[in-house]
């Protein structure tokens, strides 16, 4: 029996490693990328790609993920309910744990700049240059600041577009790692995982179509010019680790509360 057999067979949902495996080499893809600007008439779309990886859109994609998934795992109405909640919860503490670290811990420590800010201190828009720019004490002065160049500049420095300069002026914060990449990883990895193990409707969609999001997410992120390639890899390397972690620990509250998982060849397996 192979390792893959091994896991499936416990209940594991072992066709998921192939497909995030592939998921992350097409992010690793976007190295190839090299100066985003060739792809500026892409902007809008990635910008819209961009926004469902966001804190704006992720939470309302959960709350539905988390309404979905239980649907043929528990005959009752009040047991479906009380796996909602804990496949809810799930999402809540790995991707509320994941950002923070990036957000508080990994960014700060790191320092990386932006390339959009890069990219106006080189133009001469960020007269004081990048370093000087995040020497800024609060979030408040330094999005009044880049929002101020980016309207003195116009169009002839950055995206021509309205919506990719709107989320230049937004962002603020260092680079590395990506948390859009991150945080669109981790939920793909969790809710296909999940999919995989209890068979909603549609889990198919779900199994091959999230990853390909994720990573179309995280293309995005260099495309606009928020963020470079190497990024948005480490973020979404994050992402599956966290989403990997966060499978484990949901199915094992699911066997818990008698959630049924199916293999592979389509037998079920009662918690």
């Amino acid at each position: 029996m192979t390792p893959l057999q091994r896991l499936t067979a416990r209940g594991w949902p072992a066709p998921l490693l192939p497909v995030l495996g592939g998921a992350w080499l097409l992010v690793l893809a976007s190295n190839l990328l090299g100066d985003s600007q060739p792809f500026i008439a892409l902007g809008v779309a990635a910008w819209a790609l961009s926004w469902t990886g966001s804190g704006a859109a992720l939470p309302w994609l959960a709350i539905a993920a988390s309404l979905w998934l239980p649907w043929r795992s528990a005959s009752r109405l009040a047991h479906r309910g009380v796996q909602t909640l804990a496949i809810a919860l799930a999402f809540t503490v790995f991707l509320g744990a994941g950002s923070a670290l990036n957000e508080w811990v990994l960014k700060p420590a790191l320092a990386v700049p932006r390339p959009s800010v890069v990219a106006l201190a080189k133009a001469g828009a960020l007269a004081e240059g990048a370093e000087a720019f995040y020497a800024l004490p609060s979030a408040t002065e330094r999005r009044a600041r880049l929002n101020a160049v980016l309207a003195a500049a116009g169009v002839t420095v950055g995206p021509a577009d309205a919506r990719v300069r709107g989320e230049w002026g937004a962002m603020i914060g260092y680079s590395f790692p990506s948390g859009h990449a991150f945080a669109s990883m981790l939920f793909a990895t969790l809710c296909a995982g999940l999919a995989l193990l209890l068979r909603p409707p549609g889990w198919r969609v779900a199994l091959w179509g999230l990853p390909l999001w994720a990573v179309a997410v995280c293309w995005s992120r260099p495309i606009i010019g928020v963020h470079t390639p190497i990024d948005v890899s480490v973020g979404s390397a994050q992402g599956l680790f966290f989403g990997l972690v966060g499978l484990w620990a949901t199915r094992a509250a699911l066997r818990r509360l008698g959630a049924s998982f199916r293999d592979t060849e389509g037998r079920d397996e009662r918690a």
